[in-house]
């Protein structure tokens, strides 16, 4: 039973980078402005974040969905939530709106 709660969050989070990066991928123009609206980083770097994010979601999330290199992929994953996560607290905490 517990193994396939694994599985089925496995497939879930997936799942949702799967989406997050098919929404990206069509615009990258967006999500350039987006990662640079975070303020975080310089603007060249923020260009090339912005190019390459939406690609990574979608191996990412594609190997989670298949089952491929799991733990890296989870790794992976846990490190791109985290840093979404530090984004919106600096955002937040420097008063700076995004939509």
């Amino acid at each position: 039973m517990i193994r396939w709660f694994g599985v089925l969050a496995r497939v879930v989070v997936g799942g949702v980078w799967l989406y997050a990066g098919a929404l990206k991928l069509p615009h990258p123009e967006t999500s350039v402005t987006a990662v640079r609206a975070y303020q975080l980083l310089p603007t060249g770097t923020a260009g090339t974040v912005g190019h390459l994010l939406p690609m990574l979601e979608i191996v990412v999330g594609g190997c989670l969905v298949v089952g491929l290199l799991v733990r890296l992929t989870g790794g992976v994953s846990a490190v791109l939530q985290a840093a979404f996560i530090v984004g919106i607290v600096s955002v937040w905490s420097r008063g700076i709106a995004i939509d």
